[in-house]
């Protein structure tokens, strides 16, 4: 993620600093181990490889949901947003040389969960619109 887009069109860089650094103390650990690939199998799977999870009738179990507190950077004073994040655990090409295991990533959305109040909804749309291929390379990006 490269920046935040703000109220007033004030973006926060947040490039280069630590997710945990932004995430609620309380919730660390549970997002730690939604990165773990093995973390939500069934009890029956416990022995599976990292090799057959990749298999498309095993890679149901890399799907993640859950919520998790972001510290709000629209001003210092908000503290906490909760944020539901949903998304599939990947291989991250393009990392130097192959080990035995491939390094994996999380590639998930974020959205607020419930409801915002009457404060917070902005007057005009401010999601941000991306267009990307499968690799991941974008077609087309908003005008903003």
């Amino acid at each position: 993620m490269s920046h935040v887009k703000e109220p007033k069109n004030i973006k926060s860089d947040i490039i280069h600093q630590s997710v945990m650094e932004l995430i609620h103390s309380e919730d660390r650990e549970e997002f730690k181990r939604q990165l773990t690939w093995n973390a939500l199998l069934p009890g029956d799977k416990t022995g599976i490889s990292l090799h057959e999870i990749m298999l498309p009738d095993n890679s149901a179990h890399l799907h993640r949901s859950f919520t998790v507190r972001f510290r709000c950077l629209l001003d210092n004073t908000s503290g906490f947003i909760t944020l539901e994040i949903n998304g599939w655990i990947r291989v991250l090409h393009g990392q130097g040389p192959h080990a035995d295991e491939p390094q994996l990533a999380l590639f998930a959305t974020c959205s607020p969960f419930g409801p915002l109040s009457l404060f917070d909804i902005p007057s005009r749309e401010m999601t941000f619109k991306t267009k990307h291929k499968m690799d991941f390379s974008p077609v087309t990006m908003d005008s903003r």
